[in-house]
């Protein structure tokens, strides 16, 4: 059984480029999460050796995914083993995508600008500190933002930004999908004007 400080993640049935992302995303998503090794499994027995005795692709690919410049800092060491590599966490560092945003009395308004405003600076994450336990609202009311929080996540005006959403004690982790585009983005890129932009000058 994993314990709170190791995860494992099978690679083996991905094609190369599906498993190289998720190992990146993995690796950042246990740094937010304090979680200090990864298993990454590559193969299943012999499944993934050819008739040379030569492992396989993923396996032969791994070393180079660690060392990608999204995730060199957040890696400490990474260990090869028959089949599967464990990747070790450097907790140590704090990264600048995160933002930190102690909620105490503020509303949900605040919660949805700030969404909005680190997804449109590409910040992967946000921690928001609801508090809980003996925390007491300024109408006398405990645990309100904690409790209240997840569904706060489900608003029109978010929700699509939204890739996970982690419950801790006392706060929660925000995960942001940064590949996705506003709609009105989306609707230019693709070749949507909306009325009098041509010709518009700026």
């Amino acid at each position: 059984m994993l314990s709170n400080t190791l995860t494992e993640i099978d690679l083996h049935k991905l094609n190369r480029e599906s498993a190289r992302r998720l190992v990146i995303k993995s690796v950042k998503k246990s740094h937010s999460r304090k979680i200090s090794c990864i298993k990454f499994i590559t193969e299943k027995a012999n499944h993934n050796i050819n008739s040379n005795g030569e492992r396989g692709v993923l396996h032969r690919a791994f070393p180079s995914w660690v060392l990608n410049t999204e995730i060199e800092h957040l890696v400490q060491d990474y260990e090869p083993y028959n089949g599967y590599y464990l990747v070790y966490i450097n907790l140590d560092y704090v990264s600048q995508a995160e933002v930190e945003v102690d909620l105490h009395y503020r509303t949900k308004l605040l919660v949805i600008q700030t969404i909005k405003d680190c997804h449109f600076r590409k910040i992967p994450c946000v921690k928001f500190i609801t508090r809980r336990g003996n925390h007491v609202n300024a109408t006398g009311e405990r645990e309100v933002l904690y409790e209240d929080f997840p569904s706060w996540m489900l608003d029109n005006e978010i929700r699509h930004l939204i890739e996970q959403c982690q419950k801790y004690d006392g706060y929660y982790l925000v995960y942001l999908d940064l590949n996705h585009a506003p709609s009105l983005f989306r609707r230019l890129i693709f070749g949507f004007r909306p009325p009098g932009w041509f010709g518009q000058k700026y």
